[in-house]
């Protein structure tokens, strides 16, 4: 189940906003990508010649399967049969006759029609013995097929050459010129994404978001991702991004088609970058009322796109009371994973609460707490950590409340003691069996050590009784002292041995 989403935000001037906003080369039914783009791809092919985009191992989907297929040779010395023009787009790899001279294409077993009509009738010998033994042909060259890079004669009758002219006839006989195009060009290196099932402002918000990725520069947005996107928006029936809330938005993204989470983030970018264009500068005026705090949009320096969710926390005057702790958090110079741990504690006592069928926080008082401390024992049983978080943040939370006198029906029982507190568990010792140092200590098995300066630092630990971790971390000393003969420079630290 997805969160609540944010209440519908009034966005006046919005649409005047994206038509002035929104460049001529994005403000297009059909958005054109190349490989070489910098934010929608992710690099050229590395085969000399293919334009198409990247997709693994620096090649093309075509190419890295040919690279696969070829052994994974040295990406550096690609063979042939991986650089090879793709079928249709290339020299003829039948070539011409066998026959010395003849032009024509290849029809059957190395020879062109005419020549393998004579093969069969000579009883069909060795193609290349036969070939070899007939006389050269004399005849004046017929005319080169039309296809630029073939050069194979035309056959009889027609302007491409055998193999051509077959090729043709089964794609219906288009008209010559327009075959000899398609033969001619190059793969399509370009990627596309129809932005025209959205309704119009839904579409300035997209193509707006998409430039906006382009002018960022910093994380790139593939055409697949893109078009993935489009189809969210178009199946949702909303008219803008600001119809629903950032995580009822993730929520429309089908999790098993976005393993690595873009398109969800590319989605959550969209609408972000549009809340930020109706809404101006930002600031605690408009995000305050919002369910979800954007940090970026609060100034707080270093936090990124870090947000705060309050949509779980069901009861609108709990809600109101942690907004007004969090905020004092956040001013107070707390970080943003701690407010969210904050959050989370409360969202889950809102939960309780709910199934409580607590009215407001008058009812809030010991008793009620002791339930919750049951059922939070249940709910997060072995799991001593998160129970004590939940406990000690709900605390504070209280605390906050009383002190600050933000809400005076809040009664004086409500607060957890030092016993509520689940137990620290029993850590094991940190110190080493007796019979394992004394192995270690062993003169026979320090002398196993090939390097005697690894010998000497295994005693230097063991007589210091410091890890390696630690010994690395210590203050460099002028002070030497003498171990086992040796003179070493020691480490300042209460672990220097005497």
């Amino acid at each position: 189940m997805s969160r609540p989403a944010d209440p519908a935000v009034a966005a006046p001037g919005l649409l005047e906003k994206l038509v002035a906003a929104v460049r001529p080369e994005f403000r297009t039914d059909v958005l054109v990508f190349t490989a070489a783009d910098p934010v929608f791809s992710s690099g050229v092919c590395l085969v000399d010649g293919c334009k198409l985009a990247a997709r693994a191992a620096g090649m093309c989907d075509g190419h890295s399967q040919r690279w696969k297929k070829a052994g994974r040779p040295d990406r550096g010395q690609l063979p042939a049969a991986v650089t090879a023009p793709w079928l249709g787009h290339g020299p003829l790899p039948s070539g011409h006759c066998l026959v010395g001279g003849c032009g024509f294409g290849v029809a059957r077993r190395g020879l062109c029609r005419r020549h393998a009509d004579r093969w069969r009738s000579a009883g069909q010998p060795d193609p290349g013995r036969w070939a070899a033994a007939q006389p050269a042909v004399r005849q004046p060259a017929a005319p080169s097929c039309q296809i630029s890079y073939c050069e194979v004669w035309a056959h009889p009758g027609s302007p491409f050459c055998w193999n051509h002219n077959r090729r043709r006839e089964r794609h219906g006989c288009p008209d010559p010129a327009q075959f000899a195009r398609q033969c001619e060009a190059s793969r399509d290196a370009r990627e596309r994404a129809d932005l025209s099932p959205l309704p119009r402002q839904l579409k300035l918000e997209l193509q707006y978001a998409l430039q906006r990725r382009r002018d960022d520069n910093t994380t790139r947005a593939r055409p697949a991702d893109i078009r993935a996107v489009i189809k969210v928006l178009a199946a949702s029936g909303t008219p803008s991004l600001l119809s629903l809330g950032e995580w009822e938005w993730r929520s429309r993204v089908p999790a098993g088609a976005d393993k690595s989470g873009q398109r969800a983030a590319l989605l959550i970018y969209a609408h972000r970058q549009v809340t930020a264009l109706a809404e101006g500068e930002g600031g605690w005026d408009s995000e305050y009322p919002r369910d979800t705090w954007r940090a970026s949009r609060l100034g707080i320096a270093g936090a990124g796109q870090a947000t705060l969710q309050f949509g779980g926390i069901i009861q609108p005057w709990l809600k109101d009371l942690t907004k007004r702790w969090i905020r004092s958090r956040i001013s107070a110079g707390l970080s943003m994973p701690a407010c969210s741990s904050g959050i989370r504690a409360v969202t889950r006592f809102s939960a309780f609460a709910a199934r409580a069928g607590v009215q407001g926080l008058h009812q809030a008082d010991r008793e009620l707490l002791e339930r919750y401390l049951a059922s939070l024992h249940r709910e997060l049983s072995g799991k001593a950590g998160a129970l004590r978080d939940s406990v000690g943040e709900l605390n504070t939370f209280l605390l906050a409340i009383r002190s600050h006198g933000w809400d005076q029906s809040l009664c004086a029982t409500a607060m957890f003691f030092p016993g509520d507190y689940p137990r620290e568990p029993q850590r094991l010792p940190r110190a080493l069996a007796a019979h394992v140092m004394a192995q270690a200590e062993d003169p026979a098995n320090l002398d196993r050590w090939a390097n005697p300066a690894y010998r000497l630092i295994t005693v230097i630990l063991i007589r210091s009784g410091l890890r390696v971790s630690s010994a690395a971390g210590l203050a460099w000393a002028g002070a030497r002292w003498r171990v086992g003969g040796w003179w070493c420079a020691g480490w300042a630290g209460p672990g220097r041995p005497r």
